[in-house]
């Protein structure tokens, strides 16, 4: 029996919500399969995507693959570049392919799809279809309130005491004054039109991706995820801003920008992010990923330590050429801005 190819709907919602929970051995009660979330996921409207974001491969009513985009917009010299993140991206053992060939149909509709680390068949598969690696995205995160979470430990064992002195000297060893002149002010999203601040912009040698006013209001409506952005002002003069997603004991900086070359302004900027992070508090670290050399040597030196890193891929699907750059990408390129499962593994 032949597969075919369609876009899922809101009526689809229950098959694909047993589909991954199989797939990924996902509980039911797992936020990623709330139909709230589902809905906004893949259905609620997006800039530039009028269509819906979810697909599968199907025999008759059986869902055999699933997969999900991201929209983007990559920026890069004058070009604007259509790029796909697939997500949810899973596939039965038969038919044979199934999976390999949703990927190919998504990328149909774009001129090319991301991929950052990602599960054994997406490591295996993506390759071999022909992706080039684009470097690294790193992971960050930066301790906040060490006792808390040591209090917090399910099991008291030694791991747990290392992991306490780890992050205690992490905290005293990470700088905490805000420099002078600098502010970050929150922006709802009934003031997110009204409100001008420094979107990404290329640099040479770097590709960035684009950021709306559209898609940050979408991003603010995310159901499942409290996501707080804030504009940054030096002197009172807009400079960038950053997102925010809080996740009971883990903050995420899932986004930052800042409209400068200079190391100390970005320091400013990632000391600004943490300073409003541990406003929250039951947060216990803060955490993020970035893949440029600036903002990487940024949070570096704002206190914030490697905790490991995924392969970056992009597989041309137009052959018009993919940018001749560094890509900048953070976790708003994909689901590892709201992704977790109820309990939020820590990283620091």
């Amino acid at each position: 029996m032949k597969s075919q190819f369609r876009s899922t709907s809101p009526e689809d919602a229950a098959a694909v919500s047993a589909f991954l929970q199989k797939i990924f051995d996902m509980a039911p009660e797992n936020p990623a399969v709330e139909p709230r979330h589902m809905r906004w996921k893949y259905w609620d409207e997006w800039p530039d995507w009028p269509a819906s974001r979810g697909y599968v491969m199907a025999q008759d009513d059986d869902i055999v693959a699933h997969g999900a985009v991201v929209p983007l917009t990559c920026l890069w010299e004058d070009r604007r570049i259509k790029v796909v993140r697939v997500i949810d991206w899973g596939a039965r053992a038969k038919p044979v392919g199934s999976g390999v060939l949703l990927m190919k149909r998504i990328g149909q509709m774009a001129d090319a799809v991301m991929a950052v680390g990602g599960t054994e068949m997406t490591l295996k598969i993506f390759p071999a279809l022909g992706a080039k690696k684009f470097g690294m995205a790193h992971s960050y995160a930066r301790p906040l309130r060490p006792l808390r979470r040591l209090l917090g430990e399910r099991k008291a064992d030694w791991r747990a005491g290392a992991r306490f002195a780890r992050g205690l000297l992490w905290s005293v060893q990470a700088p905490s004054s805000l420099p002078p002149g600098w502010a970050a002010r929150r922006i709802t999203a009934d003031q997110l039109a009204s409100t001008h601040f420094p979107r990404p912009t290329p640099r040479p040698g770097m590709a960035v991706f684009e950021r709306s006013t559209a898609s940050l209001d979408y991003y603010l409506r995310c159901p499942s995820v409290l996501i707080e952005l804030y504009a940054v002002e030096k002197s009172q003069v807009p400079r960038g801003y950053f997102l925010l997603a809080i996740l009971r004991r883990q903050v995420r900086i899932i986004e930052s920008w800042v409209d400068s070359n200079d190391a100390g302004d970005w320091r400013a900027l990632h000391l600004l992010a943490v300073h409003q992070a541990r406003r929250h508090p039951d947060a216990v670290e803060v955490a993020t990923m970035s893949s440029d050399p600036v903002t990487r040597q940024s949070l570096v030196e704002c206190g914030f330590h490697d905790r490991g890193s995924a392969e970056l891929h992009l597989l041309d699907c137009s052959k018009q050429g993919l940018p001749g750059a560094d890509l900048r990408v953070q976790m708003l390129e994909g689901d590892a801005a709201y992704l977790h499962d109820g309990s939020v593994s820590l990283i620091a």
